[in-house]
């Protein structure tokens, strides 16, 4: 996995020669500047701020040779160090993260990774001996940025905004007809996870086949990622049922669309799923049927499995961390969301719960649509998947939901990887 998450495997990836050699995404450092030359840790972090990338401290690198050693640094303040400098010199606040990675045998000494995503404010300028530069990042490493780099990156600011705002309403748009039967009352998940620096050879890097098996290893691999306490039952995988693979105009589609049960004609419609993977890197997530009318001799109305919807919406973060990981982005990312057609939707636990409650104690949505938004890091979708989902569904779960529902979001074990 990149970036290495222990000395071990970054010490496993020196030996056998995975180490992606520097590029635009990838910096090695055998130790941090001098006292004097601290300066040059603002510029590595500002130049790697414009698209996204890793520096890692504590590796040294024959260039002539193409080969990588290791060289850890003593652990004592470098954290503090790095942060500090780069607040100091660069003048407008970059986000990053700096994890120490202790050797096993000798957890004083430790590599350095510091995880730079792209950054929607690029360029961030540099004070440096006096003088204030913008840098961005070249295959052979830092460069100072032109007056035309800086302007195109300042008109980059706006459009980027624009582009993920519009997002969702493109896909929901590409949804066909054929989806929605007449006179059947459903509700629609749209989930999008846009990359904010586009990279068009994203997909390709990763997901370059329509090979079905190649689907059915990544959906089933980011459901095992996850492992719910209380779990709601659905997954990525149900599409397996009847699963295609096609190719795209904008990159690859994988769905199980509705298709006859055996030799009739009548269509399954229950597990109706659709992934775009665009060549940009955007993921876009859609299913069908997630609230039901029900009527029991108790209760009678319209209820949205909203445990469910967060749950999926957690495996797709999953899913993204793996695909961003193996594609080398590291850039700023919007995780969004659009729920259809739940106006007048409760909660879908209250048809377990015991004693039958009284109708005023059930809050239904009162919108047909449901939308909300966040930006995160990659490293994020990986570490706090649930967490995303919670702050997607925060204000939809307190209207419909009570406190005494269990939480659909509680893990068994700490989120995993998926895998693919």
């Amino acid at each position: 996995m990149f970036p290495p998450r222990t000395a071990a495997e970054l010490t496993e990836a020196i030996d056998n020669g995975t180490l992606p050699h520097e590029a635009a995404g990838l910096d090695v450092k055998a130790q941090l500047p001098e006292r004097n030359k601290r300066a040059d840790i603002a510029v590595d972090v500002a130049a790697m701020a414009t698209d996204g990338g890793v520096l890692i401290y504590g590796v040294l690198e024959d260039k002539e040779a193409g080969t990588f050693s290791s060289s850890p640094l003593e652990l004592a303040g470098v954290q503090e160090l790095i942060s500090e400098v780069v607040m100091a010199n660069v003048r407008e606040r970059i986000e990053l993260s700096v994890t120490t990675l202790p050797l096993d045998d000798d957890p004083a000494n430790v590599f350095v990774l510091v995880e730079v995503p792209g950054s929607l404010r690029a360029p961030h300028m540099v004070e440096k001996k006096g003088e204030y530069r913008f840098y961005g990042r070249g295959p052979a490493g830092n460069v100072p940025l032109t007056e035309a780099q800086v302007a195109a990156l300042y008109a980059r600011r706006g459009r980027i905004e624009d582009e993920a705002a519009k997002a969702m309403d493109a896909f929901i748009a590409t949804v066909p007809d054929y989806i929605f039967i007449e006179g059947e009352r459903r509700s629609n998940l749209y989930v999008v996870i846009k990359p904010l620096v586009s990279d068009q050879g994203l997909r390709d890097r990763v997901w370059p086949t329509e090979d079905v098996g190649v689907a059915m290893t990544v959906l089933q691999g980011a459901d095992k990622a996850l492992q719910f306490r209380n779990n709601r039952g659905s997954r990525l995988a149900d599409m397996l049922q009847g699963l295609t693979v096609g190719i795209t105009p904008d990159g690859l589609r994988v769905e199980n669309p509705p298709f006859p049960r055996g030799g009739s004609r009548e269509p399954v419609t229950t597990h109706v799923q659709r992934l775009d993977v665009l060549d940009d890197g955007t993921l876009r997530y859609f299913r069908t049927r997630l609230a039901f009318p029900v009527e029991t001799p108790h209760l009678r109305g319209f209820f949205l499995q909203e445990g469910a919807v967060g749950q999926l919406i957690a495996i797709l973060c999953a899913l993204a961390r793996w695909f961003f990981d193996k594609g080398g982005y590291y850039g700023a990312v919007e995780v969004s969301v659009a729920l259809t057609g739940i106006d007048g939707a409760a909660s879908w636990e209250w048809l377990g719960v015991q004693i039958p409650p009284a109708p005023r104690d059930i809050k239904p949505f009162g919108q047909g649509e449901y939308r909300d938004r966040v930006r995160v890091s990659v490293p994020q979708l990986g570490l706090e998947p649930t967490g995303i989902a919670a702050r997607l569904l925060e204000r939809l779960y307190r209207t419909i939901r009570r406190p005494a529902f269990v939480d659909p979001l509680e893990l068994e074990v700490s989120p995993g990887e998926a895998t693919g």
